[in-house]
């Protein structure tokens, strides 16, 4: 009984004298390997918690500093649960349930004069297995900035990452780990897109099967009269707000062949200002059709359905100085957009990209516009047909008028339009029903008419159509490589235009 005992006591004092043995040689091991960034100046923390039993460790108040001292993290604790101990031992992993990092701030700064030493010490490759099931980051913020401008900021986010696994091969790829599922909620982001542009979301939530944005803004950087001054030819001003938009079901591959794929994007409340200055030089590069443009993406797609619900958009062009801009919107501006794919160009069977859109042309006239083309098709072929009903004076002069100095008088009844073609010619149909129609041709002012010319054009234009209405072959309509899809279109319709009115 006496030996039992004798052996026992060796035993607990073994057990415990290991026990604390272990604890301090661990947290030794710890501490060390932080000596070297806490006395330079990099790393500092307060505290330092952990537990052998529960496999844990605990750190508090960590701060990081670039050794240039332009970026730095604060955490304001980092705690690692359920260490396997059998994992490190047995399986040469390094496996833990989770690792919480609570109220990160984090600030990255880099200067065009940065330099990256290319002196590499020698180490030995580290060749263990991480899995790390769960991986939360709670109440963060970050902020990237580079040399002077703010380029990316994050007010709040919320981040869970579950699955991770880490192999010594996994770690030489684009993606050095595999995942599962993971959440991503966003409030408040920024970001600088361009030199004209910012973009600003009020909410993200960001999952593996579904994103969604609340209070989507994408600004313009100076204003209509100003924006000019930064830009060396022609370029568009743009003011983008969209309310809601969510993707859903998605799948993104970023290794390899990167591909998006979608069977719903949907956009609630769209507001889309478009502003051109056309007194500034012309930019002459070839623009791309949109199948082209499409066909030509570096990344492929996939979105069966694309919705566009209760939105508008507005477009404006300054033609001359002094004046106002040619402005047309339509509103109530409702879009269907079907099989939008740059997948498997070759097959047989590729899909026809459809678009649907019902509108009110200047708040008053219904529009229709129906347009459909193929993406795998080198030719660029496409059809548009559609119709407009009561399209009023007050409507067309808002863009006549300062456009061309012309200003109508009464009211077409129906307009409808079938064109098709190829990304070089286009031909087709357009059909107008109206009645008493009369133009006038304005003075320099565009205050006050010009009673001869007004006279002399009402004599050339026919003020009527006659019993069915008016229509005619546009003939052949040739592209202007220089300019958007929607101008080819506008070509076809004004080509119409001045043969039935003349």
């Amino acid at each position: 009984m006496k030996t039992f005992l004798k052996v026992l006591t060796v035993v607990v004092v073994l057990l415990i004298g290991g026990y604390f043995f272990t604890y301090f040689f661990v947290k030794y091991k710890i501490e060390s390997s932080l000596k070297e960034p806490v006395m330079n100046g990099v790393v500092t923390y307060e505290g330092l918690d952990m537990s052998l039993f529960r496999g844990s460790v605990d750190l508090t108040n960590i701060t990081w500093k670039s050794k240039e001292k332009e970026s730095h993290v604060e955490v304001a604790d980092l705690a690692v649960k359920d260490i396997s101990y059998y994992a490190f031992l047995f399986k040469n992993q390094i496996k833990m349930y989770s690792i919480s990092i609570s109220q990160p701030k984090i600030y990255l700064h880099k200067t065009t004069d940065t330099t990256v030493s290319s002196s590499k010490k020698n180490k030995k490759e580290f060749d263990k297995e991480i899995i790390v099931e769960n991986l939360n980051i709670g109440k963060a913020s970050f902020v990237y900035k580079k040399d002077s401008i703010e380029k990316l900021k994050l007010n709040s986010f919320d981040f869970e990452l579950k699955e991770i696994a880490s192999t010594k091969e996994k770690r030489t790829q684009e993606i050095p780990f595999e995942y599962g599922d993971y959440d991503l909620k966003v409030g408040g982001l920024f970001f600088d897109m361009n030199e004209l542009q910012d973009l600003s979301v009020k909410e993200l939530q960001f999952s593996k099967d579904k994103v969604s944005l609340t209070g989507l803004h994408m600004s313009p950087k100076y204003s209509k009269e100003n924006y000019i001054k930064h830009i060396p030819y022609e370029k568009d001003w743009m003011d983008l707000k969209i309310e809601t938009l969510v993707i859903d079901g998605y799948q993104l591959e970023l290794e390899g062949e990167k591909r998006f794929y979608s069977p719903l994007i949907g956009i609630e409340k769209m507001d889309f200002e478009v502003f051109r200055d056309k007194t500034v030089k012309d930019d002459v590069t070839k623009k791309e059709m949109y199948s082209e443009m499409l066909r030509n993406l570096e990344v492929g797609i996939k979105v069966d359905s694309m919705r566009i619900r209760s939105s508008r958009i507005t477009y404006e062009e300054q033609i001359r100085k002094p004046g106002p801009p040619a402005m047309i919107f339509f509103d109530d501006l409702n879009v269907k957009i079907s099989d939008v794919t740059n997948l498997e160009l070759s097959r047989e069977d590729f899909p026809l990209t459809k678009v649907e859109i019902k509108t009110r042309f200047m708040g008053k006239s219904t529009l229709n516009f129906n347009w459909n083309f193929k993406v795998n098709d080198t030719l660029d072929r496409f059809r548009v047909r559609g119709s407009a009903y009561r399209v009023s004076d007050a409507s067309v002069n808002s863009f006549f008028t300062p456009a061309f100095n012309v200003e109508a008088e009464g009211e077409i009844d129906e307009i409808y339009y079938n064109f098709g073609g190829d990304r070089n010619v286009a031909s087709g149909d357009l059909k107008l029903i109206y009645e008493k129609l009369k133009f006038h041709v304005l003075k320099k002012d565009r205050q006050r008419k010009d009673k001869i010319l007004s006279f002399i054009a009402n004599i050339v234009v026919k003020n009527s159509s006659k019993n069915g209405g008016v229509s005619k072959n546009v003939g052949s309509v040739k592209r202007d490589k220089t300019k958007s899809f929607w101008n080819y279109f506008w070509s076809c319709l004004q080509s119409g235009l001045k043969k039935i009115f003349i």
